[in-house]
């Protein structure tokens, strides 16, 4: 029988132990419906290092297999005026230890995020969910422009190898000259 079940992601490599994990656990075979203790044995993990020959701007928190889509709020604006751009980032891995892309375009201010909004399933033996971080983006020039796409370098633990997830570029239309900011 199964009592709980815990995503472990390791943070170094070597031969780690998983400590064991106890429980108070009340079932029907229970003496007056008082809890036994269970206990699980430790685990021991043989994590290997990851691969050399990272992409550049690869976050070791990415590892997994991950997607990512940029949206912009609008996609018409006066010059001056700010844009929320959504990136959200999607896949199986430790979701929860993501950390939001440093965005730095040129033609473009921008400001990073402070918080996200994040979904996480853990229902099945993958942990899998999406974060979403929203930046304010100020075009510098008018006319028409385009926020390039986003790319996530990511290791893929089934292929053993690094990938790059990249969202579609993102269309706009400044009214105006922003000028000299």
């Amino acid at each position: 029988v199964i009592v709980s079940k815990r995503a472990v992601f390791p943070i170094k490599t070597g031969r780690l132990r998983v400590a064991p994990f106890s429980a108070d656990v009340v079932s029907l075979g229970s003496a007056l419906g008082r809890p036994t203790r269970v206990r699980s044995r430790s685990v021991f993990l043989r994590v290997k290092p990851l691969p050399k020959g990272a992409p550049e701007g690869f976050d070791k928190s990415y590892v997994g297999r991950f997607e990512v889509d940029a949206k912009a709020d609008r996609d018409e604006l006066e010059a001056g005026e700010s844009f929320r751009l959504s990136l959200t980032i999607r896949g199986a891995g430790a979701i929860r230890r993501l950390s939001a892309p440093k965005l730095e375009v040129d033609g473009f201010e921008i400001r990073q995020p402070s918080d996200f909004k994040e979904k996480i399933d853990s229902k099945g033996n993958v942990v899998s969910g999406e974060r979403v971080y929203e930046y304010w983006v100020t075009p510098k020039l008018g006319g028409p422009q385009t926020f390039p796409s986003v790319n996530i370098p990511y290791f893929d633990p089934g292929a053993e190898q690094y990938a790059v997830a990249s969202s579609k570029p993102v269309p706009l239309l400044v009214r105006g000259d922003p000028g000299p900011t």
